[in-house]
């Protein structure tokens, strides 16, 4: 288990997943009936989660400092997606999001990106 964790919000607690993230690994309850746990290590040479955020199809949205992206996992399918900045230096730190798009805060360019996830 890694040792920094983050336990979401209780209004969280009725997803089917439930994420904690620390800075490599992202790690959830993966069978409620029998409490167990899985642990995905985060894609890349050197990740460093800054923010996490689930949308409202219990995907899990994480800035990675390291990578300076925007990370999407999907536990049902267990893939990551990243989405790096096309500026250098970004700093790909703050995330929020709202039905159908995620947000992220670049405090290196001083801009906010929008991922739009519905057609």
């Amino acid at each position: 288990m890694p040792r920094h964790r983050l336990v979401l919000p209780a209004d969280r607690e009725l997803l089917p997943f439930h994420p904690v993230y620390s800075v490599t690994h992202l790690s959830g309850l993966d069978n409620p009936a029998d409490g167990s746990w899985k642990a995905w290590k985060l894609p890349g040479a050197g990740p460093r989660t800054y923010a996490v955020y689930v949308d409202e199809k219990d995907k899990v949205w994480l800035t990675d400092f390291g990578a300076n992206a925007i990370v999407r996992f999907d536990p049902t399918t267990e893939k990551f997606d990243s989405f790096p900045s096309d500026m250098a230096s970004a700093n790909v730190r703050q995330l929020a999001g709202r039905p159908g798009e995620t947000w992220g805060g670049e405090s290196g360019t001083n801009r906010l990106v929008r991922i739009q996830t519905v057609a």
